[in-house]
């Protein structure tokens, strides 16, 4: 958009207050590289408004432009509801369901009254009658969340971890499903030329088959490499997915320096398609290794993502805990495969500065299970680890057997174990030093 010359802005009105001050971000987006114009401006529909930005920028975005085109999709079977919330573009991801939607396929899932019901919400939906929001708010479901996740969204909202959750600015924008592979892309922070992906093939569904998401991790030399997941029938290469990540990133709306999360999806023809930018809040810091402590006591492990000082960072380690306190922010939490979980995990990646997984650290899953990758400023994980003696593996797999079944339940609410360790991360890999030895503390005394 062309700037106003000085004459312009003071015919304008006070009531244009807003409108001047958008152009001027716009305008400040167009030459400062590091200017985030959306952090500004938060969108209420993330997906769909930024989708519309990045489709104005000559990019394939499938979200639909008008009602013609949506009863068009509809009538396909590829209609598509995307939930929304203005978090969506750098809050917690994937809390609400998106939903694919098909007079047919109700059909086939209902009988007698339900069927009725449920062919009239279909056709209320697709001639414009039932708004989307209103069909993802109360028939689609507000929460999708257990007993038990809904008291983490309590406990992480009550100390502000959510700083921009409010479920009631859900609503929901209308998208054309396209059949292929599911592409996620994140950028590491600190190490030039690595990105991980998460990859969900497509899948005929006449063959009623599962596919796994696959976690890859491609350096600087083999984006033309085809990598292959046990659980996929074809390798993937990353060339192409990194070429559009990067153009995506350029964007002048966007803070260049930001490593965001991209959701894309490539069609049976080959052409990649922008689906959505999750900011993760990690900024580019590119960092050189550097030589790591070592001794017996010390756990080395390679499935590492962030950096600390030369000099390390002390913190307190979190076994699997119940409850997330204010008092855990810049301390770590241990993950193990199944506790936390879900929705848990997401909220203890947004807590700690150190995760410890006893997983791969990677896209798998959904948002909540790949958190650990791209939310916390450090993550590593245990099954990628070496040390000088094999005593001390024997030895921190019986503190987590402790920790997590016998000594002190994780699923009490009045006392969670930890660990006194010091971690040091070059970016490559990571040195966990410690005792080794659980210490025990009430959720009362974690101010």
């Amino acid at each position: 958009m062309d700037e106003l010359d000085e004459e312009e802005w003071e015919d304008w009105d006070e009531d244009d207050s807003f409108e001047r001050e958008r152009i001027e971000a716009e305008n400040r987006a167009a030459y400062d590289s590091t200017f985030d114009y959306y952090s500004a401006y938060r969108p209420k529909q993330p997906k769909l408004e930024i989708g519309q930005y990045v489709a104005d920028q000559g990019f394939r975005v499938p979200f639909i432009h008008d009602q013609a085109e949506w009863e068009h999709v509809f009538d396909d079977g590829a209609a598509m509801l995307r939930s929304e919330m203005p978090q969506d573009y750098d809050g917690l991801s994937g809390l609400l369901p998106s939903e694919r939607v098909a007079d047919a396929a109700l059909a086939q899932a209902t009988q007698g009254f339900g069927h009725e019901l449920g062919s009239i919400v279909m056709r209320g939906l697709r001639n414009g009658d039932l708004d989307p929001t209103d069909y993802m708010t109360y028939l689609s479901g507000r929460y999708s969340w257990s007993f038990y996740e809904a008291e983490h969204v309590k406990s992480a909202a009550y100390y502000g971890a959510l700083e921009y959750l409010d479920m009631y600015q859900q609503s929901a924008s209308r998208w054309r499903a396209i059949e292929g592979t599911n592409v996620s892309v994140f950028a590491d922070p600190h190490v030039e030329g690595r990105y991980y992906f998460g990859v969900k093939p497509y899948i005929d569904p006449s063959t009623r088959r599962y596919q796994a998401i696959g976690g890859y991790q491609f350096d600087q030399g083999e984006y033309d490499t085809p990598k292959q997941f046990r659980k996929h029938d074809t390798p993937f290469v990353a060339r192409q997915f990194v070429e559009f990540y990067e153009q995506i990133r350029q964007l002048p709306r966007f803070d260049a320096t930001q490593c965001p999360v991209l959701e894309l999806q490539q069609d049976l023809e080959g052409n990649i398609h922008f689906l959505q930018y999750l900011k993760t809040g990690q900024k580019q810091m590119l960092s050189e290794p550097f030589d790591l402590p070592s001794s017996e006591d010390t756990l080395r492990t390679f499935n590492t993502r962030g950096i600390t000082p030369r000099s390390g960072k002390n913190m307190r380690l979190y076994m699997a805990p119940n409850l997330l306190k204010k008092g855990m922010e810049g301390e770590g939490i241990f993950c193990s495969l199944t506790r936390p979980r879900g929705i848990e995990t997401q909220f203890a990646s947004v807590t700690a500065s150190f995760i410890l997984h006893q997983a791969y650290i990677s896209f798998q899953n959904n948002h909540f299970d790949a958190s650990p990758l791209y939310r916390p400023s450090l993550a590593a994980s245990l099954s990628y680890c070496e040390n000088s003696t094999d005593a001390l593996l024997v030895k921190i797999d019986e503190v987590i057997e402790n920790a997590l079944f016998r000594k002190v339940s994780p699923f009490s609410r009045e006392a969670v174990p930890y660990l006194d360790i010091k971690v040091t991360s070059n970016g490559h890999e990571a040195a966990i030093e410690s005792d080794w030895n659980l210490n025990v503390i009430a959720y009362d005394d974690i101010k």
